[in-house]
């Protein structure tokens, strides 16, 4: 029997309209005037084209949502059967007066960067709850749909219908007596999760894919076949390490994502605090310095190669410590011609003056000055990142690292002489790629290769 607006049901709730129909299943807005409350009322009827893992599922919703009290998760209210005229299973649960984000997506109604970042946070206070349950919940099917969005921006995690309880490593697997039941929804699942074995990152993926859509306003673009990953657009504005969260989210392989809800929140929290460390130090510069990059980006397929100019090129500071430098190596000369004038007789003494001289040269030549007078080569090649320093179109010094060596690539303003991009090894080794920059020609640089990392598709 189809049910109705106006109509009774269980002798309790009163419809008011349907909100989802598809073969089997329906979602309906209803009253309940025992508390004067609006609810939701979930049907699945037996039957026509209903399977046994859809029974399944709507079994495991209603119990998973029992042992759930969460305030940005609804709170289940009531589950029951009715078998007239064909048997079927009920759930009641709190209805949440928000729209989902993808509504607002729909109507081309878009969110700031700030808003993105904080709907991450809040999501990811969720799962840090759900995964952190006896035996881990994962949700499987976060997407925008499935977020709502109130008027307070309080956000909420609805429709556990694709719900699995994960047992724990020590506990004695299940025997598997049949398939297991796969869902998801395509360009928000990954592939761990497509083959029947989610883990709590499959849902940080989930979410991963959910925010490239809700920054690009497009849906997650997979990429190449086999792949499974949501590419991240290269048009995309945002911090390095923003940047580097985001990809880590969306990795392919479960194990390369962040380990667990906990550790991705504690780490977007230290990137949104990077992103509003540079933007208040590139507002510093852009009123105190003149608009001057020293970068220059040269994008040849499949291959990318930047240019860092050397401070020569830019301020005086530069002049004056090659001026320095030239002084210092000319001094053994001098040194030399007043000793020899004053007739100074002892060889070893003006030997021992040439090398203090020559040492003081050297020691300047190879410090913080010479590299203000050198030209960075930034080479980023299918396998390796080449890095080479040049004085006057002589190579000083060329370093080269395997893809697979790096952890990460970014920018760090805590230096006084200005920003420097780092490189993290896997080494646990630190190295600056270029020292002395604009917050903005440090994001620049680490943003160019992260974008073109993730369209290579290296490490």
């Amino acid at each position: 029997m189809d049910w109705k607006p106006g109509q009774s049901i269980h002798q309790r709730y009163e419809l008011r309209r349907c909100l989802r129909d598809r073969p089997g299943h329906q979602v309906w807005l209803a009253d309940d005037p025992l508390t004067e409350d609006r609810v939701i009322l979930k049907r699945l009827t037996f039957g026509g084209q209903l399977n046994w893992d859809e029974v399944k599922l709507f079994e495991r919703e209603v119990q998973v949502l029992k042992r759930l009290s969460h305030p940005q998760i609804p709170q289940l209210r009531a589950s029951f059967s009715l078998e007239s005229p064909v048997y079927q299973l009920c759930l009641v649960e709190d209805y949440i007066e928000a729209p989902a984000l993808q509504a607002f997506l729909n109507r081309e109604k878009y969110f700031s960067a700030q808003q993105i970042w904080d709907i991450a946070t809040q999501v990811l206070d969720v799962l840090v709850y759900l995964h952190g349950q006896a035996q881990p919940i994962l949700h499987r099917d976060i997407k925008p749909s499935n977020l709502l969005i109130s008027a307070e921006k309080v956000v909420y995690l609805i429709d556990f219908g694709a719900v699995k309880v994960q047992r724990k490593a020590r506990e004695l697997p299940e025997v598997p007596t049949e398939a297991p039941t796969v869902v998801g929804t395509y360009g928000y699942t990954p592939i761990e999760q497509f083959s029947g074995h989610p883990v709590p990152a499959s849902d940080l993926f989930a979410l991963g894919a959910t925010l490239i859509h809700l920054l690009s306003r497009k849906p997650p673009n997979m990429g190449s076949p086999g792949t499974l990953a949501p590419q991240i657009p290269t048009e995309l504005q945002l911090h390095s390490q923003l940047l580097h969260w985001l990809a880590k989210m969306t990795a392919p392989v479960a194990s390369d994502r962040f380990p667990s809800a906990l550790q991705a929140r504690t780490a977007l929290q230290t990137a949104i605090a990077a992103d509003q460390i540079y933007r208040q130090h590139a507002h510093l510069h852009s009123q105190d310095m003149p608009d001057q990059s020293r970068v220059s980006v040269h994008s040849e397929t499949p291959d990318l190669m930047l240019t860092i100019l050397s401070r020569w090129n830019q301020d005086t500071l530069a002049k004056s410590d090659l001026l320095l430098i030239l002084g210092l190596s000319s001094l053994p000369l001098l040194l030399g011609g007043v000793l020899g004038v004053a007739g100074a007789s002892t060889p070893g003494g003006i030997e021992s003056l040439l090398m203090i001289g020559g040492g003081i040269s050297a020691w300047w030549g190879s410090s913080t000055s010479l590299r203000n007078l050198s030209t960075v080569l930034v080479w980023c090649k299918t396998e390796t990142l080449q890095v080479k320093r040049s004085v006057s179109g002589v190579i000083i010094s060329a370093r080269e690292w395997d893809w697979r060596q790096i952890q990460s690539l970014y920018s760090d303003q805590n230096f006084e002489a200005g920003c420097s991009v780092m490189l993290e090894l896997k080494a646990h080794r630190l190295i600056a790629i270029a020292s002395h920059l604009s917050a903005e020609d440090a994001e620049t640089i680490v943003q160019e290769i992260e974008r073109w990392r993730v369209k290579a598709q290296r490490p």
